[in-house]
């Protein structure tokens, strides 16, 4: 299959022209070392999706974290109803764990 832009979800190097990821980075690694909080944000498609997937990926070949990537987007559609809310992020959670732990290299 020749690679192709994708512009309509998380990309996947194998399928998809990319940026390299892993210089970009660095500097994440480096919070994630120090135990420290951070913030990824930018514009709509921009690769957000794809570099917290990349780093979950990462982070597991290390063999050092135990790193599980969760999308609770959808959780969004109840904010106005937290019992709820929490049920789905805990559900989506739940699904998650389980599937990634199963797949150590989810990406």
């Amino acid at each position: 299959m020749k690679k192709f832009f994708s512009a309509s979800g998380p990309c996947n190097a194998e399928k998809h022209y990319m940026l390299e990821i892993d210089s970009r980075i660095q500097n994440i690694h480096t919070l994630i070392e120090n135990e420290r909080y951070f913030t990824l944000h930018a514009p709509r498609q921009t690769g957000k999706t794809t570099c917290m997937k990349y780093i979950v990926s990462k982070l597991k070949q290390e063999q050092k974290y135990l790193a599980i990537y969760v999308n609770i987007e959808s959780a969004q559609a109840v904010k106005n109803d937290v019992e709820r809310a929490n049920r789905i992020v805990l559900s989506i959670l739940k699904r998650n764990i389980k599937s990634q732990l199963d797949h150590p290299y989810y990406y």
